[in-house]
């Protein structure tokens, strides 16, 4: 990759880049850290279990069957959350 400066005398001057420059190494900002991503899934794993003891519930109790989709939908939202976390921290350590 060549960047080209062009001063006001016309004159052109070529900076080469360095393709393997120990500066180019991807950047994690600290939200997305792999600590935090810990805590999401730890955090995830209990509002799983809540939805599942949700549905239980009100799977068992007839007066609950018609909020059955408030947990369920906990649950789901919960796992799909898990799962992201889950695949963007295999890629990340899959490129280091």
């Amino acid at each position: 990759i060549n960047i080209i400066i062009i001063l006001k005398e016309e004159v052109q001057y070529n900076m080469q880049l360095d393709h393997n420059s120990f500066y180019q190494h991807r950047i994690i900002p600290w939200y997305d850290s792999n600590f935090l991503c810990w805590i999401v899934i730890f955090m995830c794993v209990i509002f799983f279990i809540f939805g599942l003891t949700g549905i239980s519930t009100a799977a068992g109790n007839f007066i609950y069957k018609s909020f059955l989709w408030v947990p369920s939908l906990i649950s789901a939202f919960s796992l799909f959350i898990i799962v992201k976390i889950i695949v963007r921290l295999i890629n990340r350590n899959k490129k280091v």
